[in-house]
């Protein structure tokens, strides 16, 4: 067989998430029927307190249980890569954008770490068709064809580099899942859900009474704060997209109203860092105390729903 490509591939473009090696791994599992959303509800994060956020609560071991697959390790070879793609196995291949012609922005300039997906092959050609994108920071990616020469040189320069962190090769092999049901009561369990509200309103709270009364300790903890918004930012965006689970148009605002809230809120603590301006906020108190008490209020709106939710399935 000169050429064989893995059936059911859709490239997971909703939105940025994370890195280009969790697109990868989605548009991957996307060949054996495990819908994005079902990766996502495994990918909630916590927040605890002291503007602290858990985003580990599922690692990426028991996600694989959960989900029904297996992300093994391997050396990468041409032999290899057609032996999995014909047993119905997707590849991830880390490799180093340094290498790659099709990559205008990084190819012959800059030693990048990236990760491809391989799903098909001509022999006819040398050739492997992959999913990629064009430019760092883009989440449109398509289908495409890269030589088999290519791909192994800029596998193998990376892993002579020091870009090199972890196993560069992975192969996607189809399991039988633990939970037919993929819910965030099922894997979480409501109590944890509730301890995370709590910490949020304790920590937006807090955060009030800084601007309010000691802005010294915002300019202090800046880093922390900031990086806790930003986090509940992108929670909230990934929520916004897996329609399969929230449809209802009143939940769907709630959800774009608290990105939109958290944005704000985020844009208030760079502006006054980048511009040493902290009297930026205690000008503009008053708003961005009343933007708080609107992302409190969308909060307790949107865990409200998750539990009633979750009692009706």
């Amino acid at each position: 067989m000169k050429n064989y490509k893995l059936e059911g591939i859709k490239p997971f473009n909703s939105f940025l998430f994370r890195t280009c090696y969790y697109h990868q791994l989605i548009t991957g599992l996307s060949c054996f029927d495990i819908p994005f959303e079902d990766f996502l509800t495994c990918s909630y994060v916590f927040a605890q307190k002291n503007f602290q956020i858990n985003k580990n609560y599922i690692n990426e071991k028991k996600a694989e249980k959960i989900l029904g697959y297996k992300n093994k390790s391997c050396n990468l070879s041409v032999h290899a890569i057609i032996k999995n793609i014909k047993k119905g196995r997707p590849i991830l291949v880390g490799v180093d954008c340094f290498d790659l012609k099709n990559r205008t922005d990084t190819y012959m300039k800059e030693h990048r770490l990236h990760f491809i997906l391989v799903y098909g092959y001509d022999a006819s050609k040398n050739e492997f068709n992959i999913i990629e994108h064009d430019y760092i920071n883009s989440f449109l990616y398509t289908e495409k064809n890269i030589a088999a020469d290519t791909l192994l040189k800029a596998n193998r320069n990376l892993i002579n580099s020091s870009l090199n962190k972890k196993k560069t090769c992975h192969v996607l092999i189809k399991k039988k899942p633990a939970l037919k049901k993929i819910s965030p009561i099922e894997l979480y369990g409501a109590d944890v859900l509730k301890q995370s509200f709590c910490n949020s309103a304790n920590n937006l709270n807090e955060l009030k009474k800084m601007i309010s009364r000691n802005l010294e300790n915002v300019k202090e903890q800046y880093l922390i704060i900031s990086q806790y918004l930003k986090d509940l930012k992108e929670f909230y965006t990934m929520l916004y997209f897996m329609p399969n689970y929230f449809k209802e148009e009143n939940i769907k605002i709630c959800i774009s109203e608290l990105i939109n809230g958290y944005s704000n809120l985020l844009s208030v603590i760079w502006r006054s860092q980048q511009k040493n301006d902290y009297d930026f906020i205690a000008r503009n108190s008053n708003q961005i105390i009343l933007r708080l008490d609107t992302v409190l209020e969308n909060e307790n709106k949107f865990y409200k729903y998750l539990m009633r939710k979750e009692q009706c399935l």
